[in-house]
């Protein structure tokens, strides 16, 4: 005989795969529509996005990557909670600060300011933490 399994206990985080996961939001503040170029071609200008997504990935498990969207100037990554550092986790801030500063510490190394494999500039990018069931305009912590 099959039984049902209850499954009411599961509350709180949202889940994806049997995990706990969240939004890190990247508001380019410019358009990023034209930075779609591979980030390995040695002749690429407009690799932007791949740069970004390469360097959230360090720190992250990155499950998705949404279309850009806000005027091409915002991006969302799904990302696994049990893949960040406890101590990012539990202080917020210190994942998105940690993020913020690393993407825009990409427009001085291989932006515009360095190499110029990204031709948008990305110094004032931002990163938020959001929950998943939450919508952009309620999300929390923008850096």
């Amino acid at each position: 005989m099959v039984t049902r399994n209850n499954i009411s206990d599961l509350k709180g985080e949202e889940t994806f795969q049997g995990v706990d996961c969240f939004l890190l939001i990247v508001d380019y503040i410019n358009n990023m529509s034209a930075e779609t170029q591979d980030s390995q071609d040695p002749d690429a200008t407009k690799a932007g996005l791949k740069f970004v997504q390469d360097t959230v990935g360090s720190y992250v498990n990155i499950l998705g990557v949404s279309q850009l969207y806000n005027s091409n100037s915002e991006q969302s990554f799904l990302v696994r909670k049990d893949s960040v550092a406890t101590n990012f986790v539990s202080g917020g801030d210190a994942l998105g600060l940690t993020l913020r500063n690393a993407i825009r510490a990409l427009h001085n190394s291989v932006g515009a300011g360095g190499e110029g494999k990204i031709t948008a500039n990305i110094a004032s990018a931002t990163v938020t933490i959001a929950s998943v069931a939450s919508l952009t305009s309620e999300a929390m912590n923008p850096y």
